[in-house]
């Protein structure tokens, strides 16, 4: 069983919008599945890597979370955007992975865990 917890965005009273934190994979489909519209998958934030894109992340990496937000039906605009992704890497699979999502993001966030294990966090505005 999949517990999904949300984390109410504060500064927002619409309870038609709810941003989420370091979801699973799993958390992340059960939103996109509860949530999510048809064309989801194709969405992306800003110059973001699409949702489908995001999710094959965590079939290449083993610890990955995501960041973003949920908006609700009745809404039109109805979806789950995903504008953080988190990944625990090897120091080598960190440098490609800074070159091809560093340049799109608008603030990339790493620290060194041990010595060939390299936390980064991508988010896009």
């Amino acid at each position: 069983m999949v517990c999904v917890k949300l984390v109410m965005k504060t500064e927002s009273f619409d309870s038609s919008y709810e941003h989420f934190e370091k979801a699973t994979i799993e958390e992340l489909e059960k939103f996109l599945e509860m949530y999510g519209n048809e064309d989801n998958l194709e969405d992306n934030q800003n110059e973001s890597p699409t949702v489908f894109e995001m999710k094959k992340y965590a079939e290449a990496y083993k610890h990955v979370r995501y960041g973003g937000y949920i908006v609700k039906k009745p809404r039109e605009d109805y979806r789950v955007s995903v504008d953080t992704l988190e990944l625990q890497v090897s120091y080598r699979d960190a440098i490609p992975l800074l070159a091809e999502l560093g340049r799109s993001a608008d603030d990339v966030d790493y620290k060194f865990i041990q010595k060939n294990l390299v936390w980064i966090r991508f988010w896009w505005d």
